[in-house]
């Protein structure tokens, strides 16, 4: 299991002595900091496809989410047309948030 899919991002509560994933929680304020951001124009074969965007700027599919949370689209289906400029944040700045809510 990648340490990056975002269940893992979710708080964890004891419910009748079973630990479960509190889905009802969103996953929010990923990264403050968009200074050392990167950014990408949606092109017409991103559309639709958060995925392959991922794919192509970290190698990865499974960051697609984060992607989407850092540049507040919940819609993808009308939040995400050609020509949008999406920030790009760091590799380093999701593993340095991945660690610390795993600490949390």
């Amino acid at each position: 299991m990648d340490k990056f899919n975002r269940t893992n991002f979710y708080k964890s509560e004891n419910v009748d002595a079973i630990l479960e994933k509190d889905l009802l929680t969103n996953v929010t304020n990923i990264f403050d900091n968009k200074v050392e951001y990167t950014f990408y124009s949606i092109r017409q074969e991103d559309l639709l496809r958060p995925d392959l965007i991922s794919l192509k700027l970290y190698g990865s599919t499974v960051y697609w989410w984060i992607l989407m949370k850092a540049n507040d689209i919940e819609d993808i289906w009308n939040d995400l047309y050609e020509g949008k400029v999406l920030a790009i944040p760091p590799f380093r700045d999701i593993d340095l948030y991945y660690n610390e809510k795993k600490k949390k």
